[in-house]
C-alpha cells in the first residue's frame, strides 16, 4: 500500500514520484528513479489522496495508465507495465 497526498506535491513532482524518472530528464535527475506505479507489486494498491486537486495533464496520464495499464518514466521511452490497484479520493463532488 504506497499512500501519496497529492495536493501536498507540486505538478512537476507528482509525475515525477508516480512514474519515476530517467537520468538527465529535468535538472536535479542525477539518477534513475522507479516510481511508485513502477515497485508497487500486483498484490498491491497507489492510494492517490486529493485526486481532484491534481491538474487535468496529470489525471489524463493516469487514465491512460487505467486503461492500457502501462507507463514511461518522464524522459524515457519504454513503456512498463502496471499491475497494481489505483485507489483515488477526493473531497469534491
Amino acid at each position: 500500500f504506497y499512500p501519496l497526498n497529492l495536493s501536498a506535491l507540486s505538478p512537476t513532482l507528482i509525475e515525477s514520484e508516480l512514474f519515476g524518472h530517467r537520468r538527465g530528464a529535468f535538472t536535479g535527475a542525477v539518477a534513475d528513479r522507479a516510481g511508485w506505479m513502477e515497485v508497487c507489486p500486483a498484490s498491491g494498491a497507489v492510494f492517490l489522496d486529493e485526486i481532484g486537486e491534481v491538474d487535468a495533464g496529470i489525471q489524463v496520464k493516469l487514465l491512460r495508465v487505467l486503461q492500457s495499464r502501462e507507463f514511461q518514466r518522464l524522459g524515457d521511452t519504454e513503456a512498463r507495465p502496471f499491475r497494481g490497484k489505483i485507489i483515488a479520493a477526493t473531497n469534491r463532488d
